[in-house]
């Protein structure tokens, strides 16, 4: 399930000049099961992509660092609906 977020970070991590930065985010709400796959998924995507990065034969994807970081939110208010 996470090869096309895969694909996405990795298109545009061709497409972006040298030295530009992406940004993907997850937030850390809702049940415990739900935030641990969405995270889990995020992480097997931008291994991927980076694994794409490291073969020789398929120079599809930009050198790129993978930096990780807890940020809180502040006030941040459900949809409608709910979580």
């Amino acid at each position: 399930k996470f090869l096309p977020l895969a694909k996405a970070i990795a298109t545009e991590l061709r497409w972006l000049p040298s030295g530009d930065s992406l940004a993907a985010e997850n937030l850390l709400l809702g049940k415990a099961k739900n935030t641990w796959t969405r995270t889990f998924a995020l992480a097997n995507a931008v291994a991927q992509a980076y694994e794409w990065q490291l073969n020789p034969t398929q120079q599809c994807v930009r050198p790129f660092y993978c930096v990780a970081q807890l940020r809180k939110v502040e006030d941040l208010q459900p949809p409608e609906g709910g979580w």
